[in-house]
């Protein structure tokens, strides 16, 4: 009983010390309730960075949420901070030295509509920045030599709907990426040698809203690359896909077959999104050699049967067949109840007709003559 009453305590005596602490704060500002050295800003009618100056504890956290904050001047931004968000705020002006008290601890920073156009010069200074994020804003100039200067030790870079028309020839420089996402390019494909200097240490590459046709190339000759994702393209069939991949996202793009051995190489596939596809057939050695795969999405296609491709997959938890109107189920995909039966933990969503898939493989099925399929 009092173990439980020094923790409510402690809880309590964390609340107070939290409220007490808001006084040094600007009005729009708040710490977070599970996080004391996190603060969020929304809204308000300050121009420039908040003074946060009053604060005694240290902020490691800071994110700024349609502000009214136009421009950051030299120092403005405190000391200590490990990540920075800007949210939709109009900034037009970024002085060179506005990172200068957080330029060898800054390590994450995104600028979500918040950029006037231009990479400013200030980035040049983050020597510990490893995160870095722009979305939603039309980048005319990409300040290359700044970019060059950041590639030495960015790990993660995201850029989405930037208004990039072709492959970025600076991303070059970004030697240091596990984790690169692309939204919203138009380029038709990767030149060949666009993903070289990472070659050996892309963990993860999310590249969405494409015009690829195909997997590029650039893409295949990835040997570290355990993540892909090429969603919403208009890719048509699976080849070309690096043999170490742990997990693929193909949803939304032109596939209308898998064929026999589309997943030979792939032994170590774990979880594979195909949703949104116009998929009329999976062939039934389709994932030979796959037999860890657990995670399965099938969502919105237009298959009308229940693969038989299924019986190589000894490990599945999770298969979703959702939204798929033409799907029928039939003694011929009796042959799956075996399976199915061996998975007693699996979760398997979807309907065929009327009756669920589950069901049809616990009763209906049964039904079927033994010779039958």
């Amino acid at each position: 009983m009092g173990g439980l009453f020094s923790i409510r305590l402690y809880i309590l005596n964390g609340l107070l010390t939290m409220i007490a602490s808001q006084s040094c704060l600007p009005k729009e500002c708040s710490f977070d309730v599970m996080n004391g050295q996190s603060v969020h800003c929304t809204g308000g009618s300050f121009s420039t960075f908040p003074d946060l100056s009053k604060c005694s504890g240290p902020i490691y956290w800071i994110t700024l949420t349609r502000t009214s904050i136009t421009n950051l001047t030299d120092n403005s931004v405190p000391h200590r901070l490990l990540y920075l968000s800007f949210n939709d705020n109009p900034l037009t002006s970024v002085s060179d030295g506005a990172f200068d008290n957080c330029g060898r601890t800054l390590t994450a920073l995104t600028f979500d509509g918040s950029l006037n156009g231009t990479i400013p010069n200030a980035l040049e200074r983050l020597t510990a920045l490893t995160i870095l994020k722009i979305s939603n804003q039309d980048i005319n100039d990409w300040n290359v030599p700044v970019l060059q200067k950041l590639g030495t030790h960015v790990q993660d870079l995201t850029l989405s709907s930037v208004s990039l028309s072709g492959w970025p020839d600076w991303l070059k420089h970004f030697t240091e990426l596990n984790a690169l996402e692309i939204n919203n390019i138009t380029s038709p494909t990767i030149p060949d040698d666009g993903l070289l200097q990472v070659t050996s240490k892309l963990i993860t590459l999310t590249i969405s809203q494409h015009n690829f046709t195909e997997i590029p190339k650039a893409v295949t000759d990835l040997l570290a690359v355990k993540f892909l994702n090429l969603p919403d393209g208009k890719i048509k069939e699976i080849k070309g896909l690096p043999p170490q991949v742990e997990g693929l996202n193909l949803e939304n793009n032109l596939i209308e077959k898998v064929e026999d051995g589309t997943f030979k190489s792939l032994g170590d596939l774990e979880t594979l999104h195909l949703d949104y596809n116009p998929l009329v057939s999976i062939a039934q050695d389709a994932f030979v050699n796959s037999s860890v795969i657990s995670y399965l999405t099938l969502q919105a296609t237009n298959l009308a049967r229940v693969p038989l491709a299924f019986l190589h997959m000894p490990h599945m938890m999770f298969l979703r067949m959702e939204d798929n109107a033409g799907l029928v189920c039939t003694c011929d995909e009796a042959a799956l109840v075996p399976w199915f039966e061996n998975l007693p933990y699996m979760s398997f969503i979807g309907d065929c007709g009327v009756i669920g898939i589950r069901s049809f493989f616990t009763t209906l099925a049964k039904d079927c003559p033994k010779n039958g399929f």
